[in-house]
């Protein structure tokens, strides 16, 4: 690959290189594992020892022409690893095993600080008769605000040493690690909102908790059996008031059973039970019936566990219907141009930056109840 990339440099120049390369490596999702900085450097660039100053042997003074056509070079070469990275970012951060996609809708925003249309209840009056107005609902008098939104993110730095000791495992590693961790903050905020661990619904600007009292918080009800859901839709669910104090109907079609991993394989036991056997003591009778539960999806995180501070307490609902994402941006890497400071002061050779800025808000609290046991 490196003596056709170097023929290619000789006789169609640096700018076609670039271009033809990036193309095939975005095109190919071209991984760090599948290249040599070095390698790269030498079929771009060319001999470290003449086109590396970390390298460079040469007595007296250096100037900034003597290498010019280096850094023209190292540019490129900068922008074809920066796909790579870049390729190389998004895969580890979408391999990372996340469940807040699933617990949340993303709402995408540019902005940080806004009002979201909000709360169940339509005002009263929707009964429009003859020749009358129709009332006039507004974002101001129903609305949430979305919370405090965190950017998150790192830098990735290539040295000259990195490149002329082909540390490419090493920077695949950390990269990887970045990326990785990046997941991992985003589901960490997306399960503490939704748990209640930290505050993340604001009607009308003011923080309330979620799960503060009856209905949100249904006590004594351990996972046990189906009989547990049934409390927790009855006692919870089923007992949801608007804001006009009128009755809201669940109408999720597959609601999600929310737990801590020590609950992962109870939860499924009762969801997947072909047949439920109840005996009573005082008769000693048995009946026995299908199980009474429609199909819920089980999910669970250690994370849950962390955020509710106990392993017994568990979550059910609609969790879309009740949460988002406020994605101010996705995963973004941004490569910082050649032949800067850091190259001068620190050997650095390249440098990318990666972030992402989001947050989880409620649009509402009548769709998820937790349930202490």
């Amino acid at each position: 690959m490196y003596g056709s990339i170097k023929k290619l440099m000789e006789s169609e120049g640096v700018k076609a290189v670039q271009a033809k390369i990036s193309r095939a490596f975005k095109k190919d999702k071209i991984k760090l594992s599948d290249i040599s900085l070095k390698g790269l450097w030498e079929s771009i660039v060319g001999d470290p020892s003449e086109t590396m100053t970390f390298l460079s042997k040469k007595e007296g003074f250096l100037n900034q022409k003597e290498i010019q056509e280096a850094d023209v070079r190292s540019s490129a070469l900068s922008n074809i690893i920066g796909v790579v990275l870049g390729n190389e970012l998004i895969d580890a951060y979408n391999d990372q095993a996340k469940i807040g996609n699933t617990l949340t809708k993303v709402y995408k925003s540019n902005q940080k600080d806004e009002r979201i249309a909000g709360f169940t209840a339509m005002p009263d009056g929707d009964e429009v008769e003859e020749g009358v107005d129709y009332p006039e609902y507004g974002i101001n008098s129903k609305y949430v605000t979305t919370g405090d939104q965190k950017k998150r993110g790192g830098i990735v730095h290539v040295t000259e040493e990195a490149i002329l000791f082909d540390r490419t495992g090493q920077l695949l590693e950390y990269v990887q690690d970045i990326a990785q961790n990046l997941a991992m903050r985003k589901e960490q905020n997306i399960i503490s909102g939704i748990c209640g661990a930290h505050t993340c619904y604001y009607p009308l600007g003011v923080a309330t908790a979620l799960y503060g009292a009856s209905p949100y918080l249904v006590a004594s009800n351990e996972l046990i059996d189906w009989t547990a859901i049934e409390k927790a839709e009855n006692e919870g669910l089923d007992a949801m008031t608007d804001e006009q104090n009128n009755k809201i109907a669940f109408m999720s079609q597959k609601p999600i059973l929310l737990v801590p991993s020590a609950l992962k394989f109870t939860a499924r036991r009762i969801m997947n039970a072909t047949e439920i056997v109840t005996v009573t003591d005082t008769a000693k009778t048995e009946t026995k019936s299908a199980n009474p539960l429609d199909a819920a999806q089980v999910i669970s995180s250690r994370y849950v566990e962390t955020y509710n501070g106990n392993a017994t307490s568990w979550l059910y609902g609609d969790f879309p219907k009740q949460f988002r994402y406020k994605e101010v941006f996705p995963l973004q890497v941004f490569q910082l141009p050649t032949n800067n400071l850091l190259q001068f002061q620190r050997d650095i050779k390249f440098s990318y930056k990666v972030r992402e800025w989001g947050w989880v808000f409620a649009k509402d609290n009548k769709y998820v109840i937790k349930s202490n046991a």
